[in-house]
């Protein structure tokens, strides 16, 4: 009992966070959605901070779990095609940054060492498909895949500084569609074989070189 009360707490926790932002939710909040005391929740967490940090730590993993779902008994460039209409949900990178926004400004800690989680986590499945390439031939034999998955770390990051609205470059913004759509041509250039290529122009042909905002 004691941990489905804990799984609910995250839950409600999770979606209030989506929905309004990590700042503007209180544990009172929280506490009102269940219809729990303070007294039951401080039982599960002493403080709001420790209970940003499951909920992080959740929303990882389930989103994980939702992503081995859907790249289960696909290729490659079947997954870069999953990953690339994803990405360009908005909403969902909307709410994703706004959480991630609250937490950096006003926990730090938590910032810092989920961050660290995640990129570690990056890190490990962007070999993994980068290997699964090419074994299927979509990718060059050459790859640096170690030296790769961290400047692409630094891209990801980049992308989500720019979306999120905290990059202070001058430059002209640009739409996320297109955004999106240059960062897939990157990954092409930099990866497929020639068999590659013809594979991943047949499922993006719609999406290439996109150039309205």
């Amino acid at each position: 009992m004691a941990e489905d009360l804990k799984e609910k707490i995250l839950g409600a926790a999770s979606a209030l966070f989506g929905e309004r932002g990590v700042r503007d939710v209180t544990i009172e909040d929280v506490c009102r959605s269940l219809s729990i005391s303070k007294k039951t929740f401080y039982q599960y967490y002493p403080q709001k901070e420790d209970l940003v940090f499951d909920v992080v730590q959740s929303r990882s993993q389930k989103q994980k779990q939702f992503l081995s779902c859907l790249f289960q008994g696909k290729n490659a460039i079947e997954i870069l095609h999953i990953v690339s209409t994803l990405i360009q949900q908005k909403r969902w990178l909307e709410q994703e940054s706004r959480m991630v926004s609250d937490i950096m400004k006003y926990y730090p800690e938590t910032f810092r060492k989920s961050t660290r989680l995640k990129e570690s986590e990056i890190h490990k499945t962007f070999i993994a498909y980068v290997r699964q390439g090419q074994e299927e031939g979509f990718f060059r034999p050459d790859i640096d895949v170690e030296a790769l998955s961290i400047v692409f770390g630094f891209i990801h990051k980049g992308i989500a500084r720019y979306a999120s609205g905290n990059d202070p470059s001058p430059v002209k913004k640009i739409s996320h569609k297109r955004l999106c759509s240059a960062f897939a041509q990157t990954v092409g250039l930099t990866l497929f074989t020639k068999e590659g290529w013809d594979a991943y122009h047949e499922l993006f042909k719609d999406q290439l070189y996109e150039k309205n905002e």
